[in-house]
């Protein structure tokens, strides 16, 4: 082996150093896939995901109206559903439009799955039902937009709220988005 290194001029530190550095790369490869993602969709908003997503109760979004409240289709009605554990920024001002913008981005057109929380609020006084959101792979939606820095979490609030902190805090640490480039 030596030789070989010697006659093709490569020396042994340089080898051993591209090798090893080639074996982390197939052992990070290795977890991204064991992990159930890619490459691509490997990130902390996978930290919420609902494993099973498919039991929960399906619904079209029709419409969004704003960062955290969308209109649904659910068992023949349009239903508001406002996220429950997240806060979009206050309504007037431009990182409310950023947020409505990527809320639209994300959920619109889509079919999403609804969670009741198991504490708080089922409703508001206007009627609007208060529901983690999920995708249909069981991202939450919720959890993806506070990692954008495009919604706050609510302290101490639902099943989800350990998560959303973290996600929250991993945002202000980036300067993510609308509410913590600033």
């Amino acid at each position: 082996m030596s030789r070989l290194l010697r006659r093709l001029g490569i020396r042994r530190a340089v080898f051993w150093t591209v090798l090893a550095l080639l074996a982390a790369f197939v052992l990070f490869i290795q977890f991204v896939v064991d992990s159930g993602g890619s490459a691509k969709d490997f990130g902390p908003a996978m930290i919420v995901q609902y494993p099973a997503a498919t039991e929960l109760p399906a619904a079209e979004v029709l419409a969004v109206v704003d960062g955290d409240t969308i209109d649904v289709a659910l068992d023949d009605d349009r239903v508001r559903v406002h996220y429950y554990g997240a806060e979009a920024p206050a309504e007037s001002g431009e990182c409310a439009q950023e947020a409505q913008l990527r809320n639209r981005q994300v959920v619109e057109g889509t079919t999403v799955r609804l969670l009741t929380p198991t504490v708080g609020e089922a409703e508001d006084e206007q009627g609007a039902l208060h529901r983690y959101v999920f995708n249909e792979g069981g991202l939450s939606i919720e959890g993806l937009l506070i990692n954008e820095g495009m919604l706050a979490a609510r302290r101490n609030q639902g099943q989800f709220a350990a998560e959303f902190l973290a996600l929250e805090r991993s945002a202000l640490a980036k300067a993510a988005g609308c509410l913590w480039r600033h």
